[in-house]
């Protein structure tokens, strides 16, 4: 286990990265869809890729973090199975929580800003409103959303894997 963390920090961050920095566009749009101020005053199209520091911070921490959690807690266990799997997303739902609520808060901040401002005027208004609470608001109710799509996801995914591997040894077998 040890002498994997490094490769699942460096996929599991590059992973992360380059979703999120591919889905940016769209999920600045969704942000501005759903701003009190409405889409036009939150920006329209204009300055699509704003808050793309915040995202690029964090994406990759979070993401490294979240699969290095979800290996770790997988190998806690003698078995691994669907029920792990869902166990062990979950806690690293929560893990990675810690780096991604900030981001996310700081990132939706900018989206539906309608000037330009600066990332660190952002962390700046956040911090002097509430301290570093303030950079955690909405932390449970993140995790809440989160944990749903990694108890579905990760269990089908190692599923899938493990069915896709088998069919490479019978293949070969052949």
């Amino acid at each position: 286990m040890a002498e994997d963390i490094p490769r699942w920090l460096v996929c599991g961050a590059g992973a992360g990265l380059a979703v999120d920095l591919g889905l940016y566009p769209l999920d600045t749009i969704k942000t501005r869809l759903q701003s009190k101020q409405g889409f036009l005053a939150a920006g329209g199209f204009r300055n699509i890729y704003s808050g793309m520091g915040s995202v690029a911070i964090g994406s990759a921490p979070g993401a490294a973090l979240f699969f290095m959690s979800y290996r770790y807690m997988n190998s806690l266990f003698k078995e691994e199975n669907s029920f792990v799997h869902a166990f062990s997303a979950s806690i690293a739902e929560v893990v990675a929580c810690a780096v991604r609520v900030p981001t996310e808060l700081v990132k939706q901040r900018l989206q539906a800003s309608s000037g330009k401002r600066a990332l660190s005027d952002v962390c700046r208004e956040i911090y002097r409103s509430n301290r570093l609470r303030g950079f955690y608001r909405g932390y449970l109710s993140t995790v809440a959303r989160e944990i749903p799509f990694s108890v579905i996801e990760f269990p089908l995914w190692e599923f899938l894997k493990s069915k896709v591997a088998e069919r490479k040894v019978s293949s070969a077998a052949k």
